[in-house]
């Protein structure tokens, strides 16, 4: 992965995004369907992320709910990549709702799969 997209590192085929929140990928590579072939990209399930081409080097995704996906890109010489996108809540939204709600308790807020884990006590 890291010979196609810019930051990554070895071994790494996941992508994380945040429920309504977008992310940029840097392409090492053009998308532009050149003289030699046309280039793509698919998404696994559309109802978790959405995609958008910005440049020939960049994608967009936007993250539409909780869950994993498939990302494939194929350049316009035959080069292929898929990487899995992991969608997430933002916790920092729900754990500054649960502070307003319950200001002299200490909650704690993980994920497990596709659910939030609230861990503590409150009144």
């Amino acid at each position: 992965m890291e010979s196609f997209v810019e930051g990554a590192s070895q071994g790494e085929g996941k992508i994380s995004v945040r429920v309504g929140h977008g992310r940029i990928l840097n392409l090492k590579k053009d998308l532009d369907a050149g003289a030699n072939g046309q280039s793509s990209i698919a998404v696994g399930d559309p109802n978790i992320v959405d995609f958008a081409l910005v440049s020939p080097r960049r994608i967009r995704l936007l993250g539409l709910k909780i869950g994993s996906t498939d990302l494939s890109i194929e350049t316009a010489d035959g080069e292929t990549i898929t990487l899995e996108v992991v969608v997430g809540p933002d916790l920092e939204v729900i754990r500054g709702q649960l502070r307003a709600a319950f200001p002299d308790t200490d909650l704690k807020l993980g994920q497990v799969g596709d659910h939030i884990a609230v861990e503590g006590q409150a009144r």
